[in-house]
């Protein structure tokens, strides 16, 4: 299965895992990188041995119905509400517990839940749940060690949003304009995934407490003296239970959570997309002409806001042809812009970004790194090729049609 190239696709390598522990090592071969990510190696072998294309699209669906869900309020209601002892003879029709389709025993079964177990009603997948279960065991089957679902789920973030709103999800307190976007930000992300989170806890915990659950297993770090306090039938707290639901939700739950928390440590991702999907040729072009990542994580930020000097001589026949990237971090501006691109149009990243001053390092001139950096990342999703003119060199008055020149 082959997945579209997404802007969010170097979150595979930089997001820790649900446990919040380093992935697998520090990314030696490619300097600057997140300390606790995946190596590009570990991530290709993932690619290769493990079902991730497959498990990205599985979470991508899930994803994208919370994006385009037009009242989250409704949503996050739904997810939290618990019913307290005084609420017992309330919904009580919306509250019945049975056991899955395929469970061999206690078929006739019901319990009263003090939530409500129907999704539906919220206007989501009814079985959202099972997705989630599915599109985590995608991932994991046939591979042992670090859990590897964050290689998908970081993907399918960005496929699922698209690379607008991505660039809007990680850079939205850069840009002045995306203050009073009504668009949710990583927290509102974070905080609604926290309620699905919470929601398919209580749903797998009560079935195991009621023997409707058949598998099931603790979460990493739980000891041999906690698992033997819970008798069989018990409801596990919170942290200790792992199913293959819970796991999943609260892997998106963690994902966003580190967006909202700490942004600008995901900033020089965009090196990473280089690196994972951009040819040798054009990242051999791209390096000869705006340089390579810093040698840490501090040196690559701040490499992304530099001015490059020696622009090659631009010929044009008509200012048409002449798309210069856009000023802002706004993704709409950004998608606006890609989808006015043409074959032999030429692009040029020279402009004076309007960012936040939070961002900048003192001295510095337009921010071409950072734009040149995104405007691969939105081109490569067109069927074009993408040429960069080395330093020395003219662009060529007659150009194909299939190529945009940077």
């Amino acid at each position: 299965m082959s997945v579209p190239l997404q802007a969010s696709i170097p979150l595979a390598l930089r997001l820790e895992n649900e446990a919040g522990q380093p992935n697998i090592t520090r990314l030696i071969e490619n300097p600057g990188a997140s300390p606790c990510g995946r190596t590009v190696n570990e991530f290709n072998f993932l690619r290769e041995h493990a079902h991730l294309e497959e498990s990205t699209v599985l979470f991508t669906s899930i994803i994208r119905a919370i994006h385009l869900h037009p009242d989250w309020t409704q949503l996050r209601a739904f997810f939290s509400k618990r019913y307290t002892k005084r609420e017992m003879f309330s919904d009580r029709d919306l509250r019945k517990l049975t056991p899955p389709k395929d469970f061999t025993s206690s078929k006739d079964k019901s319990v009263t839940a003090n939530f409500k177990t129907d999704p539906s009603l919220a206007g989501v997948a009814k079985d959202i749940k099972e997705q989630l279960a599915v599109a985590g065991r995608t991932v994991r089957s046939g591979i042992i060690g670090t859990d590897p679902q964050t290689a998908a789920i970081g993907p399918a973030i960005g496929l699922a949003l698209g690379a607008g709103n991505f660039m809007d999800l990680i850079y939205r307190d850069s840009h002045i304009g995306n203050a009073s976007s009504k668009a949710p930000t990583a927290e509102d992300w974070a905080n609604l995934w926290g309620d699905i989170a919470d929601w398919v806890y209580e749903y797998d915990s009560t079935s195991l407490e009621h023997f409707f659950l058949g598998t099931y297993t603790y979460k990493r770090g739980v000891t041999d003296s906690d698992r033997k306090s819970f008798r069989p039938g018990s409801k596990l707290p919170k942290g200790m239970l792992a199913t293959d639901a819970v796991d999943a939700a609260d892997t998106i739950h963690s994902a966003f959570k580190q967006l909202a928390a700490q942004p600008m440590e995901f900033y020089g991702m965009e090196w990473d997309f280089l690196e994972l999907e951009a040819s040798p040729a054009l990242r051999d072009q791209f390096y000869a002409r705006f340089g390579r990542r810093g040698a840490d994580n501090d040196t690559t930020r701040r490499n992304l806001f530099v001015n490059l000097e020696n622009q090659p001589e631009i010929r044009v026949p008509t200012m048409k042809q002449l798309h210069w990237c856009p000023v802002s971090l706004s993704g709409i501006d950004w998608e606006n812009w890609v989808l006015s691109l043409r074959g032999g149009h030429v692009v040029v990243p020279h402009t004076v970004l309007e960012v936040s001053h939070f961002l900048l390092p003192q001295a510095l001139g337009p921010l071409t790194t950072l734009q040149a950096l995104w405007a691969v990342m939105f081109i490569s999703q067109l069927p074009l090729r993408l040429e960069i003119v080395p330093l020395g060199s003219k662009l060529p008055y007659l150009r194909d049609s299939d190529t945009i020149y940077m």
